[in-house]
């Protein structure tokens, strides 16, 4: 039996769900493979842990002035050479564990969800096939690990990048993000209404999906109060595990508003939605551009999101929100979008495990 390991970083949560998403693919589609996904952070000394990924979370939210000029400054082959030996450096004194479960596990591949891991395995000098998946929308110089990696991308624009950084023009797959398996399920009509029917939603109702958007210049709860505002129009305030967020809906008292919790089931809800809000990170938006459903993007982390939201409306797939006033403007123009056919015919999943099966 082959075996895969796929390495994420649970650093924001994009990375992580790429991994996830593969992993269940392999289950459910290749049972001749034994897959794996390990979280990197649990494999490194608790300094490294958090000098160099808790503080993510902590400037993504207090200084998004900070990081945007450190994802600049960081997006060039010098600053990114440096950058990746200092880090590197410290990550190889504490991961000896990452070590010991590489030959315990001992994968045929090892397929990485975050450019963090791959300059630490590349150390180790092992002689197993190891690729990346780039889960955004532009190339960073980060994420260029060598010009013997295998890369997976989701555009030509990114490989071309690559091949600019001098990785191999054979060594890069357009293959797309890999998103859950169940994106890629068509309900019928029938099950759709019965799904309104159980949240109470008539049949003229245009249908707004509302992700969780955490901080930014949108607020959820004001711009909900003026989506309401539209005639006909129901909010479903797909919540999560965000409590607070469940309760301040709830608060509105409005029965236009739908408020789910965490589920297993977000790709129902999405397809019965004519439009979606979203935060613009690399899953995100390859999850509406499978469904083929317009999006409106709302609260970008700085540097990358930003660069995925060029690349959203670019291709026509959706719009922009900067201000909540600016609402009526925005909804009037999502009504003329014609969605491009801009996704792989293939599952990036099954593109991506195709292609390592050729290759160990």
């Amino acid at each position: 039996m082959s075996k895969i390991l796929i390495v994420s970083i649970s650093v924001g949560n994009g990375h992580t769900r790429a991994a996830e998403a593969l992993k269940k693919a392999v289950d459910l589609f290749y049972p001749q493979i034994q897959a794996k996904h390990i979280d990197f952070l649990n494999f490194v000394g608790l300094a490294s842990k958090k000098i160099f990924f808790e503080s993510y979370d902590l400037i993504i939210k207090k200084l998004p002035t900070l990081y945007r000029t450190l994802y600049d400054l960081s997006d060039n082959q010098v600053s990114a050479e440096i950058l990746k030996k200092i880090t590197a450096l410290n990550r190889k004194l504490n991961t000896d564990k990452f070590q010991q479960y590489l030959n315990e596990f001992s994968p045929d591949a090892v397929i990485f969800t975050h450019f963090a891991p791959v300059e630490v395995f590349n150390s180790f000098n092992k002689n197993i096939l190891s690729a990346t998946i780039i889960t955004d929308y532009e190339n960073h110089q980060l994420w260029y690990t060598g010009n013997n990696q295998k890369y997976f991308v989701a555009q030509p624009a990114i490989k071309n990048q690559l091949i600019e950084l001098g990785a191999q023009e054979n060594n890069i797959i357009i293959s797309g993000i890999p998103i859950d398996p169940d994106f890629y399920k068509i309900p019928t009509e029938a099950e759709i209404l019965f799904r309104k029917q159980q949240l109470r939603i008539a049949k003229n109702k245009k249908i707004i999906a509302f992700m969780p958007c955490g901080q930014g210049e949108i607020d959820p709860i004001k711009l909900s109060k003026i989506i309401l505002k539209e005639k006909d129009t129901v909010i479903l305030a797909l919540t999560g595990k965000n409590k607070p967020l469940a309760e301040l809906y709830k608060e509105i008292g409005n029965d236009n508003i739908k408020i789910i919790g965490w589920t297993d089931k977000i790709y129902e809800y999405l397809n019965m939605s004519d439009c979606i809000i979203t935060k613009p990170g690399g899953l995100a938006v390859s999850e509406c551009l499978v469904l083929k459903k317009p999006m409106i993007l709302i609260n970008p982390i700085p540097g990358q999101e930003e660069k995925n939201i060029i690349n959203m409306v670019g291709l026509g797939a959706g719009l922009v929100l900067k201000n909540e006033k600016d609402w009526p403007v925005i909804w009037n123009n999502l009504q003329k979008i014609i969605l491009p056919d801009s996704q792989p015919k293939i599952p990036a999943t099954k593109t991506i495990v195709d292609y390592i099966l050729t290759q160990i």
